[in-house]
């Protein structure tokens, strides 16, 4: 237990009732999971509002709250009028700080990297822990594939999760002796106050561009949104790492004066670019020119926007002090990242790769970095999500459309909206209907994709990536691109039968995997 005076010592209150010299066993945010003695905090989200189930979080006899707004005079009659109310300025605020210090400030103790972007936050992340553990750091991730805690691997919630979680999780890798930790910082957690209070040594930033439009009003507060992550770079020891090919990488740092290390595809550009670059099937191979000297790049992953990647993690390994040996070595042994132009081999004489691009820059970046490599033709699959930015559908369209030889379209996660409705939209940007073919069911494009691929072709199978769900309404039905291709060459080529339990079968039953905001 805790005394909620400890909890509160950096909540800034605009008032409080009733003795707050008390002990408190948890902190809930979700009325429903309140037990005898927890605090609870009222926070306004997405779908409902915590302050709407303050009465209830009562009845289940919490020991405090901490609201926006002060709660009914009912449900303090039903608590004996004794309960503390705390009345904050906005309680997601609060609830990062009171989360913080529950877990004991652990997050402190440890070196934090944070990484925000449009795109390639994750495959930077996934770069950053290799150089980290290269150079023999205890290393702890937090994004969109995984959660990385010692020695396992959790399910992401989100890519950065909810405050409380998140200072759960830090706790739990300052109990496995972690040092560092890199973490993946999502517009959406910083326009929630999820990182609220943390001091990051390194910041990053990859890219930015339209994406999260149902979300954010405009492109305007989607930036400055991610811009938050750059004020909270340590004012002592803290650095910035930016895309010198990106024109908002300059407003990204103008609030703080910490030091600026910048990469660039670029020759003479920025801190960090490369020379003697080659691409091909087997990767990257280059010698990448930095304030610490060359650099030798050989990394097994795909494509001019996987370079970006690479300098964006070097960068770090350089403001860390890390050796250009370790560097190397962390960026050599990495094979691949799950759901990132991850290729499928099954026998077949083509290329299959999945990748989870989504948004118009990133369908662009993955088809011209596959296009340079191919000697045939490139069969595009891809979807547009539902109950997401319907802005960039037909952009999506007009993109995949130039990119590709063959054109599949298909449905992603429709969630609440009617997948053929979502194909129409963008259909939009499609200027030759005749070269897209469209099959709602998912399994159905794939198996299309593959059935006429030819020797030397390459289908290119997008949006989902790692996903191993296919969310349909409120249900997440077991789907995983990867092993429905998998399946689908093993019964052609190898005359193995498929197993139907990843086909992406609408009947299953629903997974328990959380909500993305993909």
């Amino acid at each position: 237990m805790t005394n909620l005076n400890d909890l509160l010592s950096d909540v800034e209150i605009i008032q409080q009732t009733g003795d707050t010299d008390i002990e408190i066993n948890t902190i809930q945010y979700d009325s429903r999971n309140v037990s005898p003695g927890d605090l609870f905090v009222a926070i306004k989200g997405d779908n409902f509002d915590g302050h709407d189930f303050i009465d209830a979080a009562i009845r289940r006899r919490a020991r405090a709250v901490v609201t926006e707004l002060p709660p009914s005079p009912e449900a303090l009659v039903q608590a004996g009028g004794s309960i503390p109310c705390i009345q904050v300025g906005n309680t997601r605020k609060a609830l990062a700080h009171l989360a913080s210090a529950y877990y004991d400030h652990s997050w402190r103790s440890m070196t934090l990297i944070g990484i925000t972007g449009t795109n390639g936050k994750t495959s930077t992340a996934y770069l950053i822990e290799s150089i980290l553990k290269a150079s023999g750091l205890r290393t702890g991730l937090l994004g969109t594939v995984a959660y990385h805690v010692g020695s396992d691997v959790l399910n992401a919630e989100w890519t950065t999760p909810e405050s409380s979680r998140l200072h759960q999780i830090l706790h739990s890798m300052f109990g496995e002796k972690t040092d560092a930790v890199v973490m993946e910082v999502s517009s959406h957690a910083l326009e929630q106050y999820r990182v609220e209070g943390l001091v990051f040594r390194v910041v990053v930033f990859t890219n930015i561009s339209q994406d999260h439009l149902d979300y954010h009003r405009s492109m305007t507060e989607y930036a400055a949104a991610k811009q938050r992550l750059f004020e909270m770079v340590d004012p002592v020891l803290g650095e910035n790492i930016i895309n010198g090919d990106d024109p908002m990488s300059k407003e990204m740092v103008s609030r703080n004066h910490r030091p600026v290390i910048s990469f660039s595809a670029e020759p003479g550009k920025a801190d960090v670019f490369p020379g003697d670059l080659q691409y091909s099937f087997n990767g990257i191979s280059a010698t990448l020119n930095t304030p610490n000297g060359k650099l030798n790049v050989n990394s097994t992953l795909l494509g001019q926007h996987n370079l970006q990647n690479i300098m964006a993690a070097v960068c770090v390994g350089l403001c860390l002090d890390i050796s250009v040996s370790c560097i190397e070595s962390g960026i050599s042994k990495l094979a691949f990242i799950p759901g990132r132009l991850e290729p499928v081999k099954s026998g077949q004489p083509f290329t299959v790769l999945v990748d989870f691009a989504h948004t118009p820059d990133a369908i662009e970046k993955v088809i011209r970095s596959v296009r340079e490599l191919i000697a045939g033709k490139l069969i595009v699959v891809f979807g547009c999500g539902g109950n997401r930015d319907k802005l960039k559908r037909p952009l999506m369209g007009s993109i995949a459309e130039k990119g590709a030889d063959r054109l599949i379209i298909t449905s992603d996660n429709p969630r609440n909206e009617d997948p053929m409705q979502i194909i129409q939209d963008t259909l939009v940007g499609v200027k030759d209907k005749k070269k897209a073919e469209v099959f709602v069911d998912r399994t159905e494009a794939i198996h299309r994709a593959l059935s006429v691929a030819g020797e030397s072709d390459c289908v290119l199978i997008l949006g989902k990536g790692h996903e191993s769900y296919q969310q349909i309404g409120s249900n997440k039905i077991p789907f995983d691109d990867r092993d429905v291709a998998h399946n689908y060459l093993m019964s052609k080529y190898n005359g193995t039968s498929p197993d139907e339990s990843f086909l992406g079968d609408t009947k299953s039953k629903s997974t328990n995997e959380p909500i993305d905001h993909k």
